[in-house]
């Protein structure tokens, strides 16, 4: 199995109607966005989702691609014109220099909102950086609709997928929802805690430190570890 064979597996929660989740955690450039972005395009080309609402606002340089707006008040002001992508909207926030910022509460009550229409699309949040939705000592969340999107998400085929390189500081309600979880290298810390909340296969323990640039494992839950390293 390859890696895009790997999306699919990722993926396949949609096929049976429900939403995606499912998390990528690794060291500060390891190419969690990359890999982000590419589940991004394998959702949307496979119609696991219709709507991408992404939270991307770490840096001025737009990571995905998109129409970009600074919030949602922003794209409920300019929804996507002629010639723009309708089924991926980018929140670029503060990044914009307009004066305006994003949360991800208002992206995730956006997402439950469009899921209770009498035709719902197929809705996928990706949530750059969880951390940011956390308070910040960590671990608990700083708003309602966030971890609804977690604990309820699934069951009305509302996607999310997020990225942290500190999982430390993630509410473990993330981990016990997202059915898998795409690991690039980690620090000892990182891989300690996760063992702890998560009970990893002795030989992933041992891999997680040694993966290189690009390099990620596949964690699927209740499942032992296929053994296997990835890379796009």
């Amino acid at each position: 199995m390859d890696a895009e064979e790997a999306l699919g597996v990722i993926l396949e929660p949609s096929a049976r109607g429900e939403g995606v989740r499912h998390g990528w955690l690794g060291d500060s450039r390891m190419g969690k966005s990359y890999a982000a972005r590419e589940l991004v395009d394998a959702a949307v080309a496979g119609g696991a989702a219709t709507l991408a609402l992404i939270l991307d606002d770490k840096a001025p340089a737009p990571q995905y691609a998109g129409t970009v707006r600074a919030n949602v008040d922003d794209l409920r002001a300019r929804p996507p014109a002629e010639g723009e992508d309708p089924t991926r909207i980018v929140f670029k926030g503060h990044t914009l220099r307009t004066g305006q910022v994003v949360t991800t509460e208002e992206i995730a009550k956006l997402a439950l909102e469009l899921a209770m229409l009498p035709h719902p699309p197929r809705v996928l949040v990706h949530i750059d950086e969880l951390r940011r939705a956390t308070s910040p000592s960590g671990r608990e969340w700083r708003d309602g609709s966030t971890p609804r999107l977690f604990s309820e998400g699934g069951g009305i085929g509302v996607s999310a997928t997020w990225t942290t390189q500190t999982p430390q500081r993630i509410p473990a309600e993330a981990f016990d929802q997202s059915e898998t979880l795409g690991l690039f290298r980690l620090d000892g810390r990182a891989v300690r805690y996760l063992d702890d909340l998560l009970f990893l296969d002795r030989r992933l323990v041992a891999t997680l430190p040694t993966l290189q640039l690009g390099e990620w494992a596949l964690y699927r839950k209740g499942e032992p570890w296929d053994g296997r390293v990835y890379r796009f």
